[in-house]
């Protein structure tokens, strides 16, 4: 179940504030999509939210690699803790934006929304986020690497 006060309901899938814009049962609607991202796309990040119009609002950009490191393996052969691990990967993240901060670096990201979602149904707004991602990541090839 998705949970709108939690930021984060699904691996990869991130929810921005502006997503309680949308009614409820359109938001019952994003199970499907959140789900088949996890499930296809797990090197990409997708961050759903709302316009005031209560339509959605999809933003799509590569995820973090870091983040593949909290694999229970992983933390089990560097006998470390899941924390320490997780301090070391938000220091690696926050230095790397601060250096795109200063180098005014932009990270490439693609955003699109819905045009009427109160009418499509759930395999509909699936279909639309798995081209925005196809698109995302034919354009920026070289950054998926």
């Amino acid at each position: 179940m998705i949970n709108k006060t939690n930021n984060i309901s699904f691996k990869g899938v991130y929810f921005d504030y502006s997503i309680n814009n949308m009614k409820p049962e359109n938001f019952e609607k994003l199970k499907l999509p959140a789900k088949m991202c996890t499930d296809l796309y797990p090197d990409t990040d997708v961050f759903l939210g709302s316009d005031n119009k209560g339509e959605l609002v999809i933003r799509v950009q590569k995820g973090e690699p870091l983040i593949n490191l909290l694999d229970d393996d992983v933390l089990e052969a560097m006998k470390i803790t899941p924390q320490e691990l997780l301090a070391l990967i938000t220091a690696a993240i926050q230095a790397k934006y601060a250096h795109n901060s200063l180098w005014n670096i932009q990270e490439p990201y693609v955003m699109e929304s819905t045009k009427n979602i109160d009418e499509m149904e759930p395999i509909e707004i699936a279909y639309k986020l798995n081209n925005i991602i196809k698109n995302f990541r034919k354009i920026h090839r070289k950054d998926m690497n």
